[in-house]
């Protein structure tokens, strides 16, 4: 192997998540030299099958442990971006919910102003509503006695 392309790549350590024992012992791997931090998450190949690992280590191995190095890792997870994603999608879901309530409250409103068109009780009732809304002191009786004196 040719001294730049001994230049080009560093050992890491990495270490895989374990289920109810935290991370395992740590195992080295080959990065392109400066593009993986402590901390990071990446994909590297496993006998045959590929797992995701977290870097512990980068630099400082002895000799011994980097001649342990033998595979290259597959690919640094951007975590960043992923979780970007999933912060636009719920801002998406929040939109999309606000703009059915939104629709919801308007189509009720449509509705009631075309039924007050025909019924008294139903305008007396809508301009309470919007008066209240609106901010206006309205003397809140009682609902039902409302609406017996209105018809």
């Amino acid at each position: 192997m040719s001294d730049l392309a001994v230049n080009m790549k560093q050992v890491i350590g990495v270490r895989f998540p374990e289920p109810h024992r935290g991370m395992s012992s740590e195992y080295c791997y080959w990065a392109e030299r400066n593009t993986v931090s402590i901390g990071d998450w990446v994909v590297v190949k496993v006998n045959a099958t590929f797992k995701c690992a977290k870097v512990s280590q980068v630099g400082g191995f002895t000799k011994a442990e980097r001649d342990k190095a033998c595979k290259w890792i597959v690919q640094i997870i951007d975590v960043k971006a992923y979780d970007q994603k999933l912060a636009k999608e719920r801002a998406v879901q929040e939109i999309r919910g606000l703009l059915r309530e939104r629709r919801e409250e308007m189509e009720d409103i449509d509705l009631y102003k075309r039924l007050a068109k025909d019924d008294a009780v139903m305008a007396e009732l809508i301009q309470k509503l919007t008066d209240i809304e609106s901010g206006k002191e309205v003397p809140l009786l009682d609902m039902k006695e409302d609406s017996d004196t209105l018809l």
